[in-house]
């Protein structure tokens, strides 16, 4: 089983891929105030107990960025990051340009 959740700010939208080949959607009305309880209560409406791969994004920012909403904020980014890897060892590798 497949669980796919989009956490808008209106609703939770969420799209199941059933082992059967069966596909499912519905919406869960949003909490700002609490957005894992309505994810967790849309896992359990889909899956119950039994086991799922989830794949899961979110709207919030990009519509507020979009509909000028919420607070003024500036994107600061850096032109190299470090990563570790399993061994703890660092590189610095080059980062995404916004």
């Amino acid at each position: 089983m497949r669980i796919g959740i989009d956490a808008g700010g209106t609703f939770t939208d969420f799209i199941v891929y059933r082992d059967t080949g069966e596909i499912e959607s519905f919406k869960l009305r949003s909490n700002p105030r609490s957005p894992a309880s309505i994810i967790l209560a849309g896992l359990r409406q889909a899956a119950g107990s039994r086991k799922a791969d989830v794949v899961h994004g979110s709207t919030v920012a990009t519509n507020a960025l979009l509909e000028r909403k919420g607070v003024a904020h500036r994107a600061n980014t850096h032109s190299r990051i470090r990563r570790c890897d399993s061994d703890r060892q660092a590189e610095t590798v080059p980062s995404y340009t916004i």
